[in-house]
């Protein structure tokens, strides 16, 4: 395995295995409201970043015409669980098209290695 691939996997297995992914001013995320995957997901803007993935983000959705904005949003997989921030701010996580393109990637990497 050449080092390209190696960093490509490992950043894929440090996402899913609750790490962290990088985000970045513009972003389009899902946002959710309970704090967890199992609520019903709103798409977002990241219109700033934090260290540790914590973003302030402008939401739109149903109920929301004019948009909302949560600041101090953690991802999804951030291990520091605080119930009552949560439930003020909820959860953001990139959408599964961002997922897909960080396995193309990875593919990718594998291939050209291999060249």
């Amino acid at each position: 395995m050449g080092q390209r691939e190696a960093t490509a996997v490992k950043r894929l297995i440090d996402q899913q295995q609750g790490g962290i992914p990088e985000v970045f001013l513009g972003d389009l995320v899902l946002w959710y409201d309970g704090g967890t995957k199992n609520d019903t997901p709103f798409a977002a803007i990241v219109t700033a970043g934090g260290p540790g993935g914590i973003v302030s983000l402008w939401i739109v959705g149903p109920g929301a015409h004019n948009g909302m904005v949560r600041d101090g949003v953690r991802h999804v997989n951030d291990p520091r669980k605080v119930i009552e921030l949560d439930a003020e701010h909820g959860r953001w996580d990139h959408t599964p098209r961002y997922y897909a393109l960080q396995e193309l990637i990875a593919k990718v990497d594998v291939l050209i290695t291999k060249l």
